[in-house]
């Protein structure tokens, strides 16, 4: 594969042709254009919580990423969204080629960030918004919680453009996330986000803490902006998904209360 830098941001080029995209099995009217993200820092049980939690939802969310899509999309061109997400790849593009990686590794890293963003933007004109809603655990907000901080706390009038999204917050003690990331690293050694082999025993609670304290400071912004936000303490699974469920049900009424506010009146 082949990368390129060019005025709408970096491409991924593949040697075949890239299946379409296509959302299947999404419908459900009572959510439609509602987009949850999770945030908060990796190794707190996000991705968990939200497996356990799809089992019980009482609607229809859409929880996956497509496996597959096309990453021929030009950027600039998408929702109004293109200077913002041209900015928040390139600011990750700095941060990487800053550190001390391997071509391989920085390579794998950008390939991420920019399907993230890519996949976000094809969600979004998808046509799936007037059918149902999503429930991620790891969106751009998560990935790009420093980036879109910057950006917002710069132009608040950027909150436009994510006015139909909810962050929940997802936190736990620093000693719970660090016994789950080393179980982590003993089940998947290697893998891109064994961070409890990147920083070590020593090294880990500090990577912890920064990102509980980036998610908040996240969180503090938003809810200033007027967003819609809330907190989870996922130290029990099991009351985690209760409270995902209480949540869940609030959301969906406060949506159904604006509507109706906002609906004529004859």
């Amino acid at each position: 594969m082949n990368w390129a830098l060019s005025p709408v941001g970096l491409k991924l080029m593949r040697t075949s042709q890239a299946a379409a995209f296509k959302v299947e099995g999404l419908s459900d009217p009572r959510i439609k254009g509602i987009q949850v993200e999770c945030i908060g820092p990796s190794g707190v049980g996000k991705t968990t919580i939200v497996q356990l939690f799809r089992q019980r939802a009482s609607y229809g969310w859409y929880f996956d990423y497509p496996s597959k899509t096309s990453l021929r999309t030009n950027i600039s061109l998408e929702n109004g969204c293109g200077d913002l997400y041209k900015s928040l790849l390139l600011k990750k593009m700095e941060l990487i080629f800053a550190q001390d990686y391997s071509a391989e590794h920085s390579l794998a890293l950008i390939g991420f960030y920019n399907t993230r963003l890519q996949q976000d933007l094809k969600l979004q004109r998808s046509g799936y918004m007037s059918d149902g809603g999503t429930w991620w655990d790891d969106g751009i907000f998560r990935v790009f919680c420093d980036e879109l901080y910057e950006q917002l706390q710069k132009d608040s009038d950027l909150f436009n453009l994510f006015q139909n999204r909810v962050v929940i917050n997802c936190m736990a003690p620093s000693e719970i996330i660090a016994d789950r990331l080393a179980q982590r690293s003993r089940k998947s050694s290697g893998a891109k986000n064994d961070w409890y082999a990147v920083c070590g025993p020593d090294g880990i609670h500090e990577r912890i803490e920064v990102g509980l304290e980036r998610a908040q400071r996240f969180l503090g912004l938003w809810h200033r902006l007027g967003g819609e936000s809330y907190s989870i303490d996922l130290s029990q699974a099991g009351a985690a998904v209760r409270e995902l469920l209480n949540i869940e049900g609030r959301i969906v009424s406060a949506r159904t209360s604006r509507r109706k506010a906002n609906s004529p009146h004859f």
